[in-house]
């Protein structure tokens, strides 16, 4: 049994007595967020986030409106239209003449996302902007 990083000791011990016990393998909580598709799509936020704007605070008219620019590498285009797809598909409806509900965004993020730990990372609150929006950024754990 591999040791999770630098978790040696908890490996040896809590870790090995429920493998033997018969129990799944405490480290392979991946699997499972794999088979939970609210929890796959949860992490999609996360990841995506930190790929299209690593560590900078932005508010969600910034994640929502962003357009990339020209140096912006593919990878990160990709990320943000995932990102900007997954919040619109997995909150309410946005009202006639906009494309997202930011207020459903917003109540989704505080009550699913926000200080989850999705991956090594998590989403966290970044102030506010000078108009008082309230701002969030990925950090790693």
């Amino acid at each position: 049994m591999k040791p999770l990083g630098s978790f040696e000791e908890w490996s040896e011990l809590p870790r090995a007595a429920l493998m033997w016990l018969g129990e799944p393998d405490p480290n392979n909580t991946q699997e499972v967020e794999e088979d939970d598709p609210e929890k796959r799509w949860l992490r999609q936020v996360v990841l995506n986030w930190h790929k299209a704007f690593g560590a900078d605070a932005v508010t969600l008219q910034d994640v929502t409106c962003s357009y990339p620019s020209a140096e912006w590498t593919d990878e990160r285009r990709a990320a943000l239209t995932v990102l900007q797809t997954v919040l619109r598909d997995n909150s309410a409806a946005p009202k006639r003449g906009e494309m997202y509900n930011l207020m459903s965004i917003g109540k989704l993020l505080n009550s699913k996302v926000l200080g989850g730990v999705f991956g090594e990372m998590r989403l966290v609150k970044a102030g506010v902007d000078h108009a008082d929006r309230l701002r969030f950024r990925i950090q790693k754990v």
